[in-house]
């Protein structure tokens, strides 16, 4: 069983030995990240990320309204701003996003299981599977607990107002 050395430890061959025979040789490291790319894209990752980076400049859209005119337009000019400074960087933001993804993917899977996940992507059953996990119906299922837990929350709270409007009265009936 590997062990990390510790810092009193001196770092022998041997006991870096597993960690050295687990480290990807550079060809199969281009191969994952190959496949990365692959299963980016076969799973519709660029898009969503694409999307995402795009959808996320809407916060620029709600400048907060002022009623002093002079103050309204000093903040809606840093507003516009500070969107041009997000929409010149959106590129760089994708692409971030993206090599973390494939980064992650790298890490988290072998070679065969990245070859695995591509075949697997391309199967309708996975598809529609995964498009159910990704649906607002799949959301509203798994938030229904939460609802519930809100209601009896509201319920409990308008139990507690009527018992204090209760012991109110008691007090004032004595």
């Amino acid at each position: 069983m590997f062990q990390y050395p510790t810092f009193a430890q001196p770092v022998s061959k041997k006991l870096m030995a597993p960690a050295i025979s687990r480290m990807p040789s550079a060809a199969e490291a281009e191969d994952k990240g190959q496949l990365t790319h692959q299963l980016i894209e076969a799973l519709g990752i660029s898009k969503a990320v694409e999307a995402a980076v795009e959808n996320s400049g809407a916060y620029f859209k709600n400048v907060p309204a002022e009623s002093n005119a002079v103050l309204q337009k000093k903040i809606a000019t840093l507003y516009l701003d500070a969107e041009k400074k997000f929409n010149a960087q959106k590129e760089q933001q994708r692409n971030q996003v993206l090599a973390d993804i494939k980064q992650q993917f790298v890490n988290q899977f072998s070679l065969e299981e990245l070859k695995y996940l591509i075949v697997l992507s391309k199967y309708p059953v996975y598809r529609r599977f995964q498009t159910f996990l990704d649906s607002e119906q799949y959301r509203d299922l798994m938030g229904k607990p939460f609802i519930t837990s809100r209601e009896a929350v509201t319920k409990l709270k308008s139990q507690i107002k009527e018992l204090k409007a209760s012991a109110t009265m008691n007090q004032l009936n004595k």
